[in-house]
């Protein structure tokens, strides 16, 4: 899939985070783009790993260790929800 396709086909994937009220589904993304309903939820699987790594990368360079970057990420998850 070309680039500009991939950076296309996330914007739509936003939509599928937890607590957005995205009105697609998976499979209506797939068809959007050529890909199976699996491959979309290959991406969104991506897509949230690598956002989890992007938290923790920010949340560690405020802490001093590991420990301190895992109860900050709890309090975080606990304020929002």
């Amino acid at each position: 899939m070309p680039r500009t396709g991939k950076r296309s086909c996330s914007n739509q994937l936003k939509d599928l985070q937890p607590g957005e009220r995205g009105e697609r589904s998976y499979a209506e993304i797939g068809a959007q783009f050529g890909l199976s309903e699996g491959a979309v939820k290959s991406a969104m699987h991506r897509l949230r790993l690598r956002h989890r790594d992007i938290l923790r990368h920010e949340v560690a360079r405020t802490t001093g260790s590991s420990e301190d970057v895992d109860e900050e990420i709890r309090h975080l998850i606990q304020v929002l929800a």
